[in-house]
């Protein structure tokens, strides 16, 4: 069984690199939660060197996310919890995010309805100036 954790490690530096740059706080957060998904006290010095090295230019996703393909429901959606998590470790989301979010659940092969309570729901706003208009006038 193969290793993917610095295929989760790309995943998520994808996610803290959506709005262009890195803040302090999602790359903590991307390092404590591969701690706990390797449980050790620190990471390796190969994943740090990578996380250290990531390219935002370069992360090819849909070549990432081919590992995840065949992963099950339960699997995807745990990897998309943890680009949640950096998501909110800046405490800022914003659509690039959301974006971003869905693009990784695309890729590994999430149907939306087992991700749609994970992401924005963005509702149109009806048509005010015709709702003001019915009550001004009747007919």
């Amino acid at each position: 069984m193969q290793d993917r954790i610095e295929l989760v490690a790309d995943i998520l530096m994808g996610a803290a690199y959506t709005d262009n740059h890195l803040h302090g706080d999602e790359k903590a957060a991307i390092n404590e939660l591969l701690k706990g998904l390797i449980k050790e006290p620190s990471l390796p010095e190969k994943l740090r060197a990578r996380i250290e090295a990531f390219s935002p230019k370069s992360f090819d996703l849909e070549a990432v996310a081919e590992a995840f393909a065949r992963d099950t429901t339960e699997q995807k959606r745990a990897l998309l919890q943890l680009v949640v998590a950096v998501n909110d470790a800046d405490q800022e989301y914003d659509l690039d995010e959301d974006q971003y979010l869905r693009k990784v659940a695309f890729a590994i092969g999430l149907d939306r309805q087992h991700f749609a309570d994970l992401v924005l729901d963005i509702v149109e706003e009806p048509d005010l100036e015709q709702g003001l208009h019915d009550i001004r006038f009747i007919e």
